[in-house]
């Protein structure tokens, strides 16, 4: 019972990844895209420079970016340090 219990949720995890072709954005990219929209690249290269920046935590990170109203949490700069290869995840 409890192999065809598995099977079937492979199954069901592979059907499911191949619909599943779109990537949902990180919050923090999310973020950014805003202020390019806006032309605000500045900003947006000092948040990247920042991020890059492994003297920052990404507590410190977090509380900076909701000084300027972006409300993302800890691990959401984590996630975006691990997928643009900053840190290991």
């Amino acid at each position: 019972m409890e192999t065809k219990k598995k099977n079937n949720f492979l199954d069901i995890a592979n059907e499911v990844k191949s619909v599943s072709t779109t990537r949902r954005k990180l919050k923090l990219e999310k973020a950014l895209d805003r202020f390019l929209v806006t032309g605000e690249n500045q900003i947006v290269d000092d948040i990247k420079s920042v991020v890059s920046d492994l003297s920052f935590s990404n507590r410190m990170i977090h509380v900076a970016l909701s000084k300027i109203d972006i409300n993302v949490s800890e691990s959401a700069v984590r996630r975006y340090r691990v997928k643009y290869g900053i840190v290991e995840g």
